[in-house]
Formats: structure tokens, sequence, C-alpha cells
């Protein structure tokens, strides 16, 4: 009886440092299933705080788009309505909006322009979270 407890409280401490030395490595990275049921309902302002924490300039960007087009993949607008938002929250940006920004996001495949001046989401887009 006495040996029983005296395991359960050495793995209950293996597991705490197991927890605390991988979380460790982690430690910046989102955790996926945040972002599974992503919420567009939100305000601008919240649903760019809520999910571009710890994100870069171009995914920011990819993100921004997400929200003006509610998530839809294919949906289109306008690259002065992107900036337009962008330069209303530089607060949250860390800055103006920069067109490297959008160039690297075609890059990667997460959101593509077929004409000048207009942007829309690919498949690929919830990338920017991993």
């Amino acid at each position: 009886m006495v040996q029983e407890q005296i395991n359960k409280q050495i793995f209950g401490r293996l597991e705490k440092l197991e927890n605390e030395v991988f979380k460790s490595k982690t430690k910046n990275s989102q955790p996926e299933a945040e972002f599974s049921k992503i919420d567009f309902d939100m305000s601008k302002r919240a649903f760019i705080k809520k999910y571009g924490k710890r994100l870069s300039g171009p995914k920011k960007f990819v993100l921004m788009l997400s929200c003006l087009v509610k998530g839809k993949v294919g949906g289109e607008i306008s690259m002065e309505e992107i900036k337009k938002h962008w330069d209303k929250m530089t607060s949250l940006f860390g800055g103006k909006f920069n067109t490297y920004y959008s160039t690297t996001a075609k890059d990667n495949n997460w959101a593509d322009s077929k004409k000048h001046g207009t942007w829309f989401l690919t498949k690929d887009w919830q990338n920017i979270f991993s």
C-alpha cells in the first residue's frame, strides 16, 4: 500500500516534469485546436487580436483577408480594402501595411491574385496557424 502511493507520487512528478520540458519547446507556438473553429462573427479588432498573436506580417495579411471574406476560399477583396482596415489597426499589426506581406502570402500559397488589386484565399490559407 505504501509502495503504491510512492509509485503514484513518482509517476505524478515525472508527468509534471515531462509536461514542463516539452511545453517549453513549443511555448511560442499556438495550439492548433484553438483554430479548429474560427469565429468570423466577432469584430475585426477582436478577431485580429485573438488569432493574430505571434503571427508574422504575411500571415497577418492572410488573417485580415480571411476576416474580410469570412473565411470563404475564393472570396475576393480589393487590396485597398485590406490596406484600409490594416491601417486602422496598426497597433495590432505592428505597423503600416507592406506589399511584401501579400507577395510572401502568394509565395506560400495562402492567398492569390487573379487580377491586379484583388486578392482571395486559397484552400491552404489555414496553414498560417501551423
